[in-house]
């Protein structure tokens, strides 16, 4: 970790990508020994690495898929805050997250889907946080997007069954 900081220009894919995956692995063996600090630590020393490689190198191709692996690394670090109850640090995740869903240059594999995804997420810590219009405007941005999808490949099981999920979470958090 100590040679990538100090000469990142001169690590190998693999050496950054072993040691993001790795710190990755430890956080989740963590997590599952209910050290959910530790865990949180780890992750998030993954997520700045990855910051950081994309920061200081831009056009490089040090790290393969930079915007998933930043993604993935949010939406999980998101949740382990979330499971540790920490509301704020879960919502802060999954923003960031969703702002790299909203470039369009992103190199994520079908962004609408996982836009639609962190927008359900947000909106869940929105409703349990009290904030039911916030929450609301994030289950009808989900909506959208997936209505969008659905017309797209009106053949997709999975897509279906979480369109009707958020038409069930809008109507069971805001009608009653």
């Amino acid at each position: 970790e100590k040679r990538l900081a100090q000469n990142p220009n001169n690590v190998s894919m693999e050496t950054a990508t072993a040691l993001i995956t790795n710190l990755a692995q430890l956080g989740r063996l963590q997590f599952k020994s209910d050290d959910y600090q530790e865990a949180i630590s780890n992750y998030q020393r993954a997520l700045d690495l990855i910051e950081e490689l994309m920061a200081q190198n831009p056009s490089s191709k040090i790290l393969p898929f930079p915007d998933t692996m930043r993604f993935n690394m949010l939406i999980s670090t998101g949740f382990m805050h979330l499971y540790n109850v920490d509301l704020a640090a879960a919502l802060s995740m999954y923003q960031r997250a969703l702002a790299i869903t909203l470039v369009e240059s992103n190199t994520l594999d079908s962004p609408e889907y996982k836009q639609a995804d962190v927008l359900d997420r947000i909106g869940a810590i929105q409703l349990q946080s009290g904030e039911r219009s916030a929450a609301l405007s994030s289950y009808q941005d989900s909506l959208s997007i997936r209505e969008k999808l659905v017309v797209q490949d009106p053949d997709d099981s999975d897509l279906k069954r979480k369109l009707k999920d958020i038409h069930r979470l809008i109507a069971k958090g805001f009608v009653a």
